[in-house]
């Protein structure tokens, strides 16, 4: 074979590889109403969310990753959820928690009292589904919870005092909390088969991923170059020999890429970058998963830093393999130039789905792409 047939042959194959995956993006939810902020359990099938009307869990179909009501609201949990503005959500919305003792709701809830707030759980029991407050949350604002059940007990991380505190503690415990100032750290994630979370401090003026351990309640810094941090997660990674690495959003001047460390004889040291496989700049809102063993990050590519939900400016939703040597790079959103934000992972028979928001005059209307991954 001459070097130009060879090199003709290379270029057939790239160009072949690159048109074997064609994007699956389609509306699954009624598109006169707006569900916000969804979260999927993959191990109940079930999806929640909030609006003004209160907490709300549907059911999903878990050979499709369809709703079994378009609109979401199959089972309503709490009518009392009250932090909106109006029809603007004030507070994150509510997160599935997972520990040795089953999975649940958590969720910023109202006091019953006065217009303050609180942290609240729901379970299901039976058939029905139960919700108490959690003691000692007056001024608490959830942020995320442990999902996996290798924890005893759900871990919650969440802002007190009107934000004034970032604070962790495990849900049957009070006198577990730790709390420190938010100028001392924020941004805080539960790791994921390890007992601590990683969150954003604060070292010469530039933000860097710390671990908090909450065995021994010690902090530990993980980043120390250029660039504020954000985003960061720990996880295990069969790509490094089943090892905890943590990767994060890199701020840079004029776009994100995404950082990922590795600790070698007790010290983290940066192994690889991820960076936009778009040509919009800005990575936003990514999140890790797994599928057969390997790794993967799904992002949204946007043309600004931080997410906003203008209906004006248009995104991408991409996935990408943590494998550093013949890294996939795959848009699995459509080219449609609605506003597209905050994707999220549910896991079919299949392959893993993609969910998306696409904001639309005022209402999220959610959207489902396929990976083709298998």
């Amino acid at each position: 074979m001459t070097k130009i047939t060879l090199l003709l042959f290379i270029l057939f194959c790239v160009d072949t590889m690159a048109q074997t995956f064609e994007p699956i993006d389609v509306i699954i939810s009624d598109t006169t109403v707006s569900i916000p902020d969804p979260e999927f359990s993959n191990t109940l099938n079930k999806m929640c969310f909030y609006d003004p009307s209160g907490l709300w869990v549907c059911d999903v179909d878990p050979n499709t990753g369809n709703l079994l009501f378009e609109n979401g609201k199959q089972t309503l949990i709490d009518s009392t959820v009250s932090i909106y503005h109006g029809d603007v959500l004030s507070w994150q919305g509510p997160e599935w928690a997972e520990s040795a003792n089953g999975i649940s709701i958590f969720y910023t809830d109202s006091l019953e009292t006065n217009q303050d707030f609180q942290i609240s759980k729901a379970y299901q029991n039976g058939y029905l589904w139960q919700h108490n407050p959690l003691a000692n949350t007056a001024t608490a604002s959830l942020k995320n919870t442990t999902q996996s059940s290798k924890y005893e007990n759900v871990g919650i991380l969440y802002k007190k005092n009107y934000a004034a505190l970032e604070c962790f503690r495990f849900e049957n415990n009070p006198a577990t909390e730790h709390c420190f100032p938010t100028t001392q750290g924020n941004g805080g994630r539960w790791a994921i088969d390890t007992s601590g979370f990683t969150y954003i401090k604060k070292k010469q003026g530039i933000g860097q991923v710390h671990f908090f351990n909450t065995t021994n309640n010690t902090a530990s810094i993980i980043t120390t170059d250029a660039y504020n941090k954000s985003q960061s997660y720990m996880i295990k990674s069969s790509e490094y020999n089943n090892k905890f690495i943590v990767w994060c959003q890199a701020n840079e001047a004029t776009t994100n890429n995404i950082y990922v460390y590795k600790r070698e004889q007790g010290t983290w040291s940066k192994i690889d970058t991820i960076r936009p496989p778009s040509s919009l700049p800005y990575i936003v809102s990514p999140e890790p998963f797994k599928w057969n063993g390997k790794s993967y990050i799904v992002m949204q590519m946007s043309l600004y830093p931080q997410n906003n939900h203008s209906n004006f400016t248009p995104d991408e939703i991409w996935i990408a393999s943590i494998e550093k040597n013949n890294r996939l790079y795959r848009k699995i959103s459509t080219t449609a130039t609605h506003r597209k934000i905050d994707p999220e992972i549910y896991l079919t028979p299949t392959g893993p789905v993609i969910y998306y928001s696409e904001v639309r005059n005022g209402k999220y209307i959610l959207h489902k792409c396929s990976t083709g991954l298998h």
